[in-house]
Order: C-alpha cells, then structure tokens, then sequence
C-alpha cells in the first residue's frame, strides 16, 4: 500500500512536534534560522517571494520580521552564543507491505514498512545515497546525518501522531553507512526490528531516545557556528558543491553586515545549495555555552 502523504507532509509534521520537546539542553534550529540571529534580522527581509534562498532556508516566504520563527522557543542570544552540532535529516514515506508474499513478511514476523534509497539520481559528484554515506563519514565529529522514516502510511495516523507529541518517537532513524553496498531498501515493523541488508537478517534502528543520547555525548566537542559552517562546507565543496567564486547570486549580501558575517553566509550557501539538492534538512544542535 503506498502512503498516503509526502515527504514534505511528514516533514512538516516532525518539525511541528520537534519545535514542542525538551532535549535536555539541546535546541535545534534550522540552520537558516540561526543565521539570521548571527546577522542580527530576518534575512529574508531583502529576497523577493520568488527566490530560491527560501528553499535553502526551509521556509515560507513572508515578508520580513512578521515571518515566524521554526523555533520559537530559541532566542537570538542564545542562537549566536551556543555551540553547534550538526543534525542532517532525510525524510521518506514508507509503503506497507502486508502480504504474506511480500519479500521479507516471515522475515520480520507480519506486514511491514519499506523505504527506498536513492543510489542513481547524482547531487554534485556522487549518487545521493553514496553523497549521504560520504557525509556522514567525513562530518561524523560534527554531528548526525539520518533517514527517517514514520511508522505509519495513513495521513490520519500521521497527524494523530504529532497531534499526541509522540510522532518522534514513532519513527526509524537509520544511517546512511548502516546500508550495505548497493542495497537500497530499508523494511522494518518497529525500530527495534530492520533489515537494510539483501540478506534476511534483522538489525535494529535508532530510536528517537538513540538520537537524543548521541547528540548529548557530541556535545563536548560542540563548536562555534562559524566554525561549523567552514568545516562543512568543506566537505560538501569535496563532494562537488560550488564554492562561493562560482556562484552568481541575483542578490547583494548588505554591506552594511560586519565582514564575518557576509563569509559566513557566503560561505554556507554553496554547501546548503547542494544538501538542498540532496533534499536533505540541516538542522543545528545548540548546545548552551558553559
């Protein structure tokens, strides 16, 4: 059975039940978000409706400050002065195989859940699937990158879910390096019950509680958003995004900005243009300073 909403839904919704949890000490903010508290204004104060930077910064486009933050529990303050990790996040929807011909129903013990990854469609250098594991290997003390993936297929379950704040904990958290090559499944029934190998073997998935505690462990190595920034855009510049000389935006960053403020956003769109592309949400763990 195929699902009954879209990525985008689905990701409306986690954003809508994340923005309501306590993660005990550790806010998360889209990255757009927390620049434009280091800017000091809204940047979408100077882009037309039309323009792509509201893509890159995961929100609508309403005109200047009356545009609500995703987070409105984060402060300015505490977006500028906070160390940062990164959380990148790839959301899918699952079809709900529940057949008893379906190829792993015996092997997972009933109906279950699939999702597809993407090992064809190239983003910058590499396949989107491969660009992922690369990522999540070379940014591995910077952060988490993840699919995730509801357990559920109906748009009412869905809401019911994050209407309940339980949406979180209702979904599968898997690496992108947990595939083996050139797999590109992933069945489940629970978290605690996958497979993402050819082979019929189960593994586990992270749970939410899993995501929680990796984030609480990275956060002694936490650092500044700009060092965040330069570090990941190197990355992604290794794996075929343009760097800032290559661009032509239709835009001026203000003048008026401090000088390391216009770097760091030059510096952060080449990166988000290509993690974009790779439909991926790069989210921010902030981590308060001691």
């Amino acid at each position: 059975m195929r699902p009954e909403f879209e990525e985008s839904q689905f990701a409306v919704f986690f954003q809508d039940d994340l923005t309501h949890r306590n993660l005990a000490g550790v806010e998360l903010a889209p990255i757009g978000q927390v620049l434009e508290a280091k800017a000091g204004f809204d940047l979408g104060g100077w882009l037309p409706h039309a323009h792509p930077m509201w893509g890159l910064l995961h929100s609508a486009p309403l005109p200047g400050l009356s545009r609500p933050a995703w987070n409105p529990n984060l402060s300015p303050t505490a977006a500028v002065t906070s160390k940062a990790l990164n959380v990148f996040l790839q959301f899918k929807r699952s079809d709900y195989l529940h057949r008893p011909y379906a190829t792993y129903f015996g092997d997972l013990g009933g109906p279950y859940w699939r999702f597809h990854v993407d090992r064809t469609d190239n983003i910058g250098s590499l396949p989107q699937h491969e660009l992922l594991e690369e990522l999540e290997t070379r940014t591995a003390g910077l952060g988490l990158v993840r699919y995730v993936a509801p357990i559920c297929h109906t748009y009412a379950e869905l809401e019911a879910l994050c209407d309940a704040r339980a949406l979180l904990e209702e979904c599968v958290y898997v690496a992108p390096t947990r595939f083996t090559p050139t797999h590109t499944t992933c069945a489940y029934t629970s978290a605690t019950n996958m497979i993402v190998n050819p082979d019929p073997e189960a593994t586990k998935a992270d749970t939410w509680s899993d995501i929680r505690d990796a984030l609480g462990e990275l956060a002694t190595v936490a650092t500044d958003i700009d060092d965040l920034v330069g570090r990941t855009a190197e990355v992604a510049f290794s794996l075929g995004a343009r760097r800032p000389d290559q661009m032509r935006y239709p835009w001026r960053i203000p003048r008026a900005l401090p000088y390391e403020t216009r770097t760091l956003i030059q510096t952060y769109l080449p990166a988000a243009e290509l993690l974009f592309r790779a439909r991926l949400e790069w989210l921010v763990a902030l981590v308060p300073a001691p």
